[in-house]
């Protein structure tokens, strides 16, 4: 059963709230066992110096994010072309398409395309030509992490590894999938050297030395990427977690120490008194823009989007869909019939207990892509996407079995219709308004018929 939209962000506010206390909690346990071990022989970093040192990891960790999603990016996109051309596909036109991928971005050293288990698409293929026909099942040291995709059916970045074609990379592999079954499988293989350096190019702090490692199988021990091993070892190295594809790294950053003074335990004293007004303001600040942004983007009686977020998510939904060819998508408005007379017999309270329980149902007869949103009073509006005609009159016949159906509250059966309205991009409009316009007039229409004792005209 899907949780509705507020319960959502409320748990995600709650996680929020945790990691921010078991990262304060922490934070203090490090710094008194570092203390302890320490002792007074132990030179210690003052606040503004950790402060500098949190801020430089976080800034290392968003350089290699920025340049990670940017292949990332492309490789969804290829994959998206794939699932539509799967079918028809033109060697010429792939290597094409390949080739450009390479040249707009200085960071991928080739790209693969397998369909099922085989390499079947290599670019560049000079010096390449000995990984066509590639069966991933014969090679132990990739096929873990090929399975793992194909299973899961999210991308994964591996590496850095060692190449059949020669030398070593790491390796985004993100499945493409077809009607949601796995056709095959796109490989970027992105330069390790040239990835760190286009992410490190200007970071010239000579404070601070810093070190990657891979975090996804946990404990101290994984794998060095880039910089010193040891520098982990250290007990003043901080140390910050990124996600990455179906894994984890961890950014080592270690101040660089200079010599010893007196005046370090008073700085002592006041950085750590800085760090945790820091962290309490941060906290503070980061829950104010959470519950701000509920209030923003929820209504607070269903917990369904609210017109804002709906009119934010119709209009990137249209601007999707006129980029794809032969895109559609579907607007329905949803009228309750009978609910006034519910409200005005039994009260406001019953009535709002009545919105919530049908704005469930219509959340459960529908898919997690969608939008379902609550218009006004017991208006609703649905934002259906990729959807063809017959598809959407099923969905509507849905709609009105989950509203009809009766609730009951102790000794009282409530039973509302639903009188549901239809408009298809690009038939009836090709703006938000047009769409929307169209879904209200179609909506009254139904209303009409139903009131006349006809057979509701599902698409319309």
């Amino acid at each position: 059963m899907r949780a509705p939209f507020n319960d959502r962000l409320w748990k995600f506010q709650q996680t929020v709230l945790f990691a921010r206390l078991i990262a304060l909690l922490a934070l203090f346990a490090v710094g008194a066992i570092t203390e302890l071990g320490l002792g007074l022989q132990r030179q210690e970093l003052d606040a503004s110096t950790r402060l500098d040192a949190i801020a430089y990891g976080s800034g290392l960790r968003a350089r290699v994010d920025r340049e990670l999603n940017t292949i990332i990016y492309l490789s969804s996109g290829l994959s998206a072309y794939l699932a539509v051309r799967h079918d028809s596909l033109d060697r010429a036109e792939i290597q094409s398409i390949l080739g450009e991928l390479h040249k707009n971005s200085g960071l991928i050293r080739n790209l693969g395309i397998a369909v099922g288990e085989i390499l079947t698409y290599v670019y560049p293929l000079k010096g390449n030509e000995k990984a066509i026909g590639i069966n991933y099942r014969q090679h132990p040291g990739q096929w873990p992490v090929v399975e793992k995709v194909i299973n899961s059916r999210k991308g994964a970045l591996a590496g850095p590894i060692d190449l059949v074609q020669g030398g070593s990379g790491f390796i985004y592999r993100a499945p493409v999938l077809v009607k949601g079954e796995y056709w095959g499988l796109l490989s970027t293989v992105i330069d390790t050297d040239l990835l760190f350096r286009a992410a490190f190019r200007d970071m010239t702090d000579k404070r601070f030395e810093f070190a990657i490692r891979d975090g996804s199988a946990g404990g101290p021990g994984g794998r060095v990427l880039h910089g010193r091993a040891g520098l982990f070892d250290d007990p003043a190295c901080l140390q910050l977690a990124a996600e990455v594809p179906n894994g984890t790294w961890i950014y080592g950053v270690l101040p660089v120490r200079s010599g010893s003074s007196n005046l370090l335990w008073i700085l002592r004293f006041l950085g750590w008194t800085v760090a945790v007004l820091v962290s309490i303001a941060t906290f503070m600040f980061l829950r104010h823009r959470v519950e701000m942004a509920q209030l923003a983007l929820a209504d607070s009686l269903t917990g369904l989007p609210n017109r804002r977020l709906f009119d934010d998510r119709i209009h990137l939904a249209l601007e999707r869909v006129k980029r794809t060819p032969g895109g559609r998508l579907g607007v329905l408005f949803i009228d309750l019939d009978g609910f006034k007379d519910i409200n005005d017999t039994y009260g406001h309270r019953m009535g709002d207990h009545l919105l919530q329980v049908l704005a469930g149902r219509l959340l459960r007869a529908i898919r997690a892509s969608d939008t379902l949103a609550r218009w006004g009073g017991d208006e609703f509006v649905l934002l259906v996407e990729e959807g063809s005609d017959e598809p959407l009159a099923q969905l509507v016949t849905r709609l009105r079995q989950a509203v009809e159906e009766p609730v009951y509250v102790g000794d009282l059966t409530l039973a509302v219709g639903a009188s549901i309205g239809l408009s298809h991009f690009p038939e009836d409009g090709e703006t938000v308004h047009q769409l929307i316009t169209a879904a209200d007039q179609n909506m009254y229409a139904d209303k009409s018929v139903r009131k006349a004792g006809q057979p509701p005209v599902a698409a319309r």
